[in-house]
C-alpha cells in the first residue's frame, strides 16, 4: 500500500508532487544516506550494510494512505472505524484473550498480546483520541443516530479501560494533556461539518460529561493499581529532581535516565551527522559503564528525539 501509493502520487499527483510532505520525505532519505555515508568512512565496523532509509521514510506512509483515501471523509471514517474494531478484536484473539482483560481488571498490567506492554496501551490511546476527535460527527443528528452513539459509547468505554489496565504512565500523561485541549477545540469550533450540519454544543457538553464520568468511573474501579503505578518510582523522581543522577538505581525510570546520559556522551562526539541508523543500539551496546543487565534487555533509548539526534545528528533533529 505504501509503495504503490507513493508511486501513484509521483505519477498522477500533479500539483502535490511539489508539496511540503514529499520534499520532507526526500530530505529524510538524504539525511539518512548522508549519515550512513559519513559513518561508513568514520566507523565502518558499526554501520549497517545499507542506509536503511525506511527508519525515517516510514513516517511518511500517511502520504500513500491519504492518496488511497482520496480526500473522502467517508473513507477516512470507515478506515478509522475498522481500525478501532480490528484493535478490539485483536485484543481478544491475541495473547490470552479475554483472560488478559480480566487480569487487567484485577489490577495486573496487561499488553493484549502486542510486542511490549506499552505498545498495547499506545495503540488504545490512539484509538481513544480518534474516538474523541470524531465524537461530534457521531452525536450529530441523522440516520442511525442512536446506534452510532451506542456503538461509540461501547468502544470508548473499552478503550478507556484498556488504557488504564495497560498501566503505561506515558500514555496516561499524554491523554491527560491532549483530551482537555480537544474539549476546548470542540467548544470553539464553529465550522460546518462536511455534510453541512453544525455540531451541537449542548450535545458536545453532554457527551464530554459522559466521557468524563466513564473515565472517572473506570479510574475509581482501578484506583489501587493506578495509584501504585503512578507512585512506584517517586523516590527515583526525587533523586532526579535533586540532581543525584549517579546514584540513581536502574529502575524503569532510572534506566531511561542513565541511557539518555550515555546518549548525550555519544552525541557530543558526532553532534551534526550522528552515528547512522544503528546509533541507538550502539549507545546501549558500547557504553562501557552501562551494566550488562541493561545491555541484554534494552536496544533503544525510550526517547525518540534523542534517538534521532544520536543517529542522524542535528540535521536529523532539525528535519523532525
Amino acid at each position: 500500500m505504501a509503495l504503490l501509493g507513493l508511486v501513484m502520487v509521483l505519477v498522477q499527483g500533479q500539483g502535490i508532487r511539489s508539496s511540503a510532505a514529499l520534499w520532507l520525505l526526500l530530505a529524510a532519505v538524504m539525511v539518512q544516506v548522508l549519515s550512513w555515508t559519513l559513518g561508513y568512512f568514520h566507523h565502518p565496523q558499526w554501520v549497517a550494510d545499507n542506509p536503511e532509509v525506511d527508519r525515517l521514510a516510514k513516517l511518511f506512509i500517511f502520504i500513500a494512505v491519504a492518496w488511497w483515501l482520496g480526500g473522502s471523509t467517508r473513507n477516512t471514517l470507515l478506515v478509522w472505524g475498522l481500525a478501532v474494531i480490528g484493535l478490539l478484536l485483536s485484543s481478544v484473539v491475541q495473547g490470552d484473550g479475554l483472560q488478559e482483560w480480566l487480569r487487567g481488571l484485577e489490577g495486573h498490567r496487561v499488553g493484549f498480546g502486542v510486542r511490549n506492554y506499552q505498545h498495547g496501551a499506545m495503540l488504545f490511546g490512539v484509538a481513544l483520541l480518534g474516538l474523541a476527535v470524531f465524537a461530534p460527527r457521531i452525536v450529530a443528528p441523522g440516520r442511525w443516530r442512536a446506534a452510532r452513539i451506542s456503538g461509540w459509547c461501547l468502544m470508548f468505554l473499552l478503550a478507556v479501560i484498556a488504557v488504564l489496565i495497560g498501566q503505561t504512565r506515558a500514555v496516561w500523561l499524554a491523554l491527560a494533556l491532549a483530551l482537555p485541549f480537544m474539549l476546548v477545540v470542540w467548544l470553539l469550533n464553529t465550522r460546518l461539518l462536511g455534510d453541512g450540519r453544525r455540531p451541537n454544543r449542548r450535545c458536545l457538553l453532554v457527551g464530554g460529561g459522559m466521557a468524563l464520568l466513564v473515565v472517572l468511573g473506570a479510574g475509581s474501579l482501578l484506583k489501587g493499581p493506578i495509584v501504585e503505578r503512578v507512585g512506584k518510582e517517586s523516590q527515583v523522581i526525587n533523586m532526579l529532581l535533586e540532581g543525584d543522577v549517579e546514584e540513581m538505581p536502574y529502575t524503569s525510570i532510572g534506566i531511561r535516565i542513565h541511557t539518555w546520559q550515555a546518549a548525550l556522551e555519544w552525541i557530543q562526539e558526532r553532534p551534526l551527522v550522528g552515528w547512522g541508523g544503528t546509533g541507538r543500539s550502539l549507545v546501549i551496546e558500547h557504553t562501557p559503564w552501562l551494566p550488562e543487565s541493561v545491555k541484554e534487555v534494552f536496544g533503544h533509548l525510550h526517547n525518540y528525539f534523542l534517538e534521532i539526534w544520536v543517529a542522524y545528528g542535528l540535521i536529523g533533529l532539525a528535519l523532525i
